[in-house]
């Protein structure tokens, strides 16, 4: 492999220790370590590419996500012959399947990973560590107690010595738990304890010197300060020193903010203390840093801020040194002044380390209000990720932006916490600043790391005085010297391997295995996994108590849990006790067949054991349309017989408008059943055989050729007539076919320019135009001549005509002459002199409601060979004819469906208006059935999946219903029906009615959503005819429900506090733990009720939307299909249920343990009026009001439990929803539902051909979006043609959305 590096003498040396041996390489920071793990996996490679069963893969470990990225940069570019894969959490590997896990490693040879996800790969059985070649632990030093490190090399001592891989690890600083008065002799036991967890000996450089080439020493100094306290204390401090005790008997985490601005003050001044605490103010009034914290607690907490804010309002900082800042502060601001030269060096860059990411901020606020540092210092901050009551931390993408604008110089101050000290590549610092005290030699040796620059400098912050910290200091750098020293004079040992205690739990089918330690973390992993709302807690309850002969645990779980407690074994320690338990519970959750045999908690549809037809079949997103039998058998023309007999049927059309009468005829192949043909009240067809001459047959079909020649020119070209359709067209007279005009269009097919007709002897205006078919000079389309106006010449001016509609704007042209006007258009008219033509154009697309009539000159005509009565009977033949074959196609579709054999019956029109979208017939399509025949289908599959799955949470029963009712899921089912090649999709088009656009096999593609709609359409069809249930068995959709079994009553429970509810319901329960079930939120934990309302909400939401659906189908029969949509929206929505709920009293009932969602409920409430008004909760329910979801689920729940209580009595509940509830509230009409603001501002864009964008703020990917400001709102800005219009923020992406939009229209109303 060609190598993009040379390695050095060092790395060599230490390579072929590793080769050789299980080694920890230790160096230096920036002396290349991972080029040595380059050289090791290039030695493995070939076991690693191997495509046999001894295939073995290598794993590169680093502890944070962003150190393994970086590294993965490095070895993707070193190892280009290698696989590699970068693993890290945020790719939801949680939720991965072992199908999943298997196909990544069938592509893979190195991963890139943190431990954590290595760990949890063993857990599960997904992986095991005897197909390992090689381990590589960055950081090594932190394999200790319960890290995922050592939690790894347990699980590799359980493999047999042979099978084991090969260990590498690196690391800097070794010995994480080395003190500074440690002896010699215990820093070689500290080395000796590393070596045996990981099962590999320490190794550094025998040689320094080289080593000394690469890497540079910082100049180490010591900056002192005056820690002296000034002798002013602001009033603010006075007052947080008196409220310390106070606060932080409320809350822990607050009480320490006010010990920490005290200490800020000695530290930074009281500029520095003000910072601190506006910015912690500011952070707790909007963010709301602790939301579980009591309403009665933050309200004493806000109060005391606002005091606290508004108490510092006189001290500011000021960019006077002399002023507001002591100790730290002036040290620092002094040594910035001073190096002011060096920052404008391009390749200068400086770090200054601090403690907590609030003093970070704190300074960089002071930084900021100082000009001459504005001009020199790009200072910016690193922090962790972690979350804290002092506010939030940096993202992974936020911490890469940083380093990379250090890297490239943008920044040339960083101002970081100890992230910065090891798992994060930063650029080489030439001056090294730590304002915080070092703790330990581990942060000694990598803050110095930092400082890798040649003439680079470690400055450490003491105060004067503190001689101790002087001491201290010394003794780390002693240590870190002998521990190097350690290396090099250890004794060879016997290594031994880690204790593993013996508390497991392993399936032996899978080989998944779990300790005490990783029980906790997937206990905790399954219960973030469980359905409920933001105000549900999802953590389990931890109980600890002592027992005879040690402690023991109790662990409660969350209300959805289907396991509520389990209990560990008594151990020696309150830690090891709580991983009994929740081992204990792990047991549980797999016995019960909540976890999976892997150990995985995954809730996906794969628990429900469910497999669906429609997934076990490849779909072709291409298909041949049908054709109706009786029109696809091509004629038979025996070349032995002279006559040919032919069946013809008579097509005699009458308009209304005009009272025209064409009859022309179709020669077809087949017998046609009488039954079978149209009936309208325009329109009659009869029904004739004739025999013909072959010959005369060969005229019929050259006759269509040359009439859809006419009608479409160049549509022949290249093409054959079709087998798969075969009908001609022909003229009729009498009972007989015109062979005259099939004659005069054959012999004079081609069009004759009408000046040429002047040529003629006997040339007659009068007797050559009237009746013929002409098409005008650049102008597109046919006309016929009605009659010849001598009284209008091309001379004359335009005039209206009575009881015509011209195609030209008379109005407009009314004052010019014809001569003039097309002299304007560069056309010279000849023969004005003649008079004009009144032509009337025929329409092949569509038909005519009024006549287009209008004078042309003549000499601007070409003249078409064919007649014209003939030509415009022809279109409306051919739209007849279009409608006959759907009509055809329609009984053609319930034979091959066999649905009498299913015993399913359904009138033939509305059959064939659900196999009929808008774009064919704007009225009977299959819209409004499909709005039924959706609700339907979800009523019924909510039903059965509550019943077959009676142990399935709501979240399970929503992914499996989602998919079952999905649009894709439906499109497959009707594909395997073959429905798709049934549906008329298309508009009428002329040209599509020859056959000569039909070719053999011609493949032809339909969107997804329509094949969905209309299986959701012959649902509700049937569902119309009684045969709904029928029909679902034969789509193969599952619909059947089981006995659903009743919760046991509690005996010690007062069901007589619901009295009321009932009272209202007008029903009173069989069974009323059903009805405190339904009103029992997943928050609460104390309770002996069994479940929550989530069940019942699944089930009840399904009924309404089912039961509303079809009353407003059957109310509203004449209405757009899409105002009956904006209806159920209005009506089905949380807002609605909430007010109802409301309305009721209801939400005095709702049992739960979450203070903020009481509060949230309680605001809601307050701002509906106490007396009901219709037009003041349709105003309110107009799509924007804020409620909480709770409240809208408490109305849906109740309902799920009156069917429960009733044996699925749907009438039951339709007469006490319905009937009685909500009587008022249905009577609403489509008419007086508001049109949504989104909706009005899109049609208005769209209207004006303005393009229209919703951007929320801080998030490019919109579909994961959930907050993005600082208190957890979302914010949203409606952006026109790249201009900002209008913002607003909301607490969650609908409410913002909405307010937005609206904000937005009413600022364009008023603009415009």
């Amino acid at each position: 492999m060609e190598k993009v590096f040379v390695p050095r003498g060092y790395q060599i040396e230490l390579f072929q220790r590793a080769r050789d041996n299980n080694a920890i390489a230790y160096l230096d920071t920036g002396a290349g370590k991972t080029f040595i793990s380059v050289l090791l996996l290039d030695h493995v490679s070939p076991s690693l590419m191997k495509r046999d069963g001894t295939r073995k893969w290598a794993f590169f470990m680093g502890c944070t996500v962003p150190l393994v990225q970086q590294q993965a940069d490095a070895l993707r570019k070193q190892l280009p012959n290698l696989k590699v894969a970068l693993i890290v959490g945020d790719m939801n590997v949680d939720g991965w399947s072992e199908a999943a896990w298997r196909q990544k490693f069938e592509e893979t040879d190195l991963f890139i990973l943190t431990p954590q996800i290595l760990v949890n790969l063993i857990m599960h059985g997904f992986f095991k560590l005897s197909d390992s070649a090689l381990l590589i632990f960055d950081e090594c030093h932190h394999t200790i107690k319960n890290h995922p490190y050592n939690q790894l090399m347990s699980s590799y001592f359980r493999v047999p010595s042979h099978l084991r891989p090969k260990i590498f690890g690196m690391t800097a600083s070794p010995l994480l738990t080395l003190k500074v008065d440690d002896t010699l002799y215990a820093c070689q036991m500290k080395f000796q304890q590393l070596e045996s967890r990981l099962d590999s000996t320490v190794f550094t450089v025998s040689d320094r010197s080289e080593l000394k080439e690469y890497i540079s020493t910082p100049l180490e100094e010591i900056l002192l300060y005056d820690p002296t306290i000034p002798d002013y204390i602001p009033p603010h401090v006075s007052y947080m020193m008196d409220q310390r005790k106070v606060i932080g008997r409320i809350c822990s985490d607050y009480g320490r903010i006010f010990q920490d601005a005290i200490d800020i003050l000695c530290d930074l001044g009281p500029c520095g203390c003000y910072l601190f605490l506006a910015i912690i103010a500011k952070n707790f009034l909007k963010s709301k840093l602790h939301p579980r914290m009591s309403a009665p607690a933050r309200n004493d907490i806000e109060i005391s801020m606002q005091i606290v804010e508004s108490s510092a309002e006189n001290i500011r900082p000021s960019a006077n040194v002399a002023k507001g800042y002591i100790g730290k502060a002036h040290r620092l601001i002094t040594q910035l002044h001073q190096n002011l030269a060096n920052f404008e060096d391009p390749s200068f860059r400086a770090i200054l380390f601090i403690q907590t990411k609030l003093e970070v901020e704190v300074v960089r606020f002071i930084l900021k209000y100082f000009p001459a540092f504005k001009l020199k210092i790009r200072v910016n901050f690193l922090v962790g990720h972690q979350e804290n009551f002092y506010g939030t931390g940096m993202d992974m993408k936020s911490q890469n932006k940083v380093v990379q604008k250090f890297k490239d110089g943008k920044i040339n101050l960083l101002i970081a916490t100890s992230v910065g000290q090891e798992g994060i590549d930063i650029q080489p610092c030439r001056l090294v600043m730590h304002l915080s005290p070092i703790n330990n030699v581990k942060d000694y040796v990598q803050s110095r790391g930092r400082a890798r620059h040649k003439d680079s400098i470690l400055r450490l912050f003491v105060p004067m005085g503190d001689y101790a910290q002087v001491e201290f200091l010394g003794k780390i750098q002693q240590a870190e010297r002998m521990m190097r020293e350690a290396v090099y004079l250890r004794e060879d040992h016997q290594r031994f391997e880690t204790d593993d205690d013996g508390d497991f739990y392993e399936i032996s089918s899978t080989g998944a295995r779990i300790d005490l330690h990783q029980s906790v973390s997937l206990v905790y992993q399954y219960c973030g996994k469980l359905p409920g709302d933001r105000f549900t807690d999802h953590f389990p309850k931890e109980e600890i108590f002592y027992a005879e002969g040690g402690y023991q645990c109790r662990v409660r779980m969350p209300l959805m849990s289907p396991v509520k407690m389990s209990e560990g074994l008594v151990k020696s320690k309150k830690k090891l006790a709580r991983a009994s338990a929740h081992l204990e519970m792990v047991k549980q959750l797999h016995k019960g067949g909540h976890l999976t045999d892997f150990l995985t908690c995954d809730f996906q549809l794969e628990d429900l054991q469910l497999e669906l037809e429609s997934d076990q079949v490849e779909i072709s997103e291409n298909y041949v349309p049908e054709i109706p039998q009786v029109l696809c058998r091509p004629l038979q023309i025996d070349l032995n017989q002279d006559d040919v007999q032919v069946e013809i049927s008579r097509w005699t059309i009458c308009t209304f408008e005009t009272d025209r009468i064409w009859s022309l005829g179709i020669v077809l192949p087949n017998w046609i059943d009488p039954a079978d043909l149209p009936s309208m009240e325009n329109l009659t067809v009869s029904v004739f055989h004739k025999e013909y001459p072959r010959f005369h047959l060969e005229n019929i079909a050259k006759f269509h050729r040359n009439l859809f020649s006419i009608i479409k020119p160049g549509l022949y070209n290249n093409s054959k007539i079709s087998t798969r359709k075969s009908y001609l067209f022909v003229p009729l007279i009498g009972s007989d076919i015109d062979w005259d005009v099939i004659l005069q269009v054959e012999t004079n097919l081609k069009s004759i320019p009408a000046v040429d007709l002047l040529q003629l002897e006997n040339f007659n205006i009068e007797t050559l135009f009237p009746g013929k078919v002409v098409t005008r000079k650049n102008v597109g389309g046919h006309f016929q001549v009605e009659k010849i106006d001598f009284d209008s010449t091309a001379d004359s001016k335009f005039e209206k005509t009575a009881g015509f509609r011209p195609t030209i704007n008379l109005e407009k042209e009314k004052h010019r002459t014809y001569v003039e006007f097309y002299a304007d258009r560069g056309i010279h008219l000849n023969f004005p002199e003649f008079p004009l033509l009144q032509v009337r154009r025929i329409s092949f697309r569509k038909f005519q409601d009024e006549v287009q009539v209008e004078n042309i000159p003549f000499e601007l005509c070409t003249v078409v060979n064919i007649p014209g009565k003939f030509l415009e009977g022809s279109v409306l033949l051919f739209r007849h004819l279009f409608n006959w074959e759907r009509r055809l196609l329609t009984i053609q579709f319930e034979k091959d469906m066999k649905f009498e054999e299913f015993n399913l019956k359904i009138p033939m029109g509305m059959l064939q208006s659900c196999l009929t979208s808008r774009n064919v017939e704007p009225v009977a399509n299959y819209e409004r059935l499909e709005t039924l025949g959706d609700a339907f289908l979800k009523w019924k599959v909510s039903v059965w999946a509550f019943s077959e799955f009676s142990q399935g949470h709501e979240g399970q029963l929503s992914i499996l219903r989602a998919k079952m009712i999905s649009n894709s899921n439906l499109r497959k089912i009707g594909i395997l029906k073959k429905i798709h090649r049934y549906i008329s999709m298309n508009p009428f088009k002329l040209e599509d009615m020859s056959v000569a656009t039909l070719r053999e096999n011609s493949e032809i593609s339909i969107p997804q959503k329509i094949v969905a709609d209309v299986v959701e359409a012959l649902i509700g069809a049937f569902h119309l005819c009684e045969s709904g249930d029928p029909f679902l068995k034969w789509m193969n959709i599952p619909c059947e429900m089981k006995s659903i079994p009743q919760p046991i009553q509690d005996p010690n429970f007062d069901y007589s506090t619901f009295q009321e509810i009932q009272d209202v319901l007008q029903y009173q329960f069989k069974n009323p733990e059903i009805l405190r079930q339904a009103l029992t939120h997943s928050s609460s934990m104390n309770t002996s009720c069994k479940d929550s309302y989530q069940r019942l909400e699944f089930l009840g939401d399904a009924a309404l939307g089912y039961l509303i659906t079809g009353m407003i189908y059957k109310k509203h029969q004449e209405t757009d299909p899409g105002k009956i949509t904006d209806l159920l929206i209005f009506l089905v929505n949380n807002d609605m249920f909430a007010q109802l709920t409301i309305r009721y009293g209801f939400h005095r009932h709702i049992h739960l343990e979450s203070e903020d969602l009481a509060v949230a409920i309680q605001k809601y409430v307050d701002g509906i009026p106490s007396t009901w008004d219709l037009d003041a909760m349709i105003a309110r329910s107009s799509f924007g009001s804020d409620a909480p979801k709770t409240l809208g689920d408490i109305w849906e729940s109740i309902a799920g439990a009156i069917l429960i209580d009733s044996d699925m009595d749907l009438n039951k509940l339709k007469t006490i929803y319905l009937d009685h509830l909500m009587k008022d509230v249905i009577s609403i009409g489509p008419n007086q539902v508001p049109i949504h603001p989104v909706r009005e501002l899109q049609e208005w864009c769209q209207k004006k051909s303005h393009r229209c964008e919703f951007r929320f703020a801080g998030c490019q990917d919109t579909t994961r979006c959930r907050t993005n400001l600082e208190n957890g709102d979302t914010k949203v800005h409606v952006v026109i043609d790249g201009e900002e219009i209008a913002s607003a923020s909301g607490s969650n992406k609908r409410s913002a959305k909405f307010l937005a939009a609206r904000t937005a229209t009413k600022k364009l109303n008023t603009n415009l």
